[in-house]
């Protein structure tokens, strides 16, 4: 992948991404439920990459996701948080 799509893409494994507190919490370990989501390799689009997520049926493909990398625009979406 690094060879690949290295000049695109931020690539590390599970383990480096969790060294490095990219989720949850700084000092808090990732729950279980997020680290079962979590897949072995992590890849962040740099520049103005995306990566589309699609989802096939009889009527064709559709978009079900987008998922934003390392670009300003990416890194600056507010965040919203309610408790009930």
């Amino acid at each position: 992948l690094k060879e690949h799509f290295g000049e695109e893409f931020v690539i590390l494994s599970k383990t480096e991404a969790l060294e490095m507190n990219l989720f949850g919490l700084p000092g808090q370990s990732v729950s279980y439920q997020a680290d079962d989501r979590l897949g072995d390799l992590i890849m962040f689009p740099k520049n103005e990459w995306i990566v589309r997520q699609l989802a096939g049926d009889d009527s064709g493909p559709g978009s079900i996701g987008v998922h934003g990398g390392l670009s300003r625009d990416e890194m600056l979406i507010p965040f919203l948080a309610m408790r009930f």
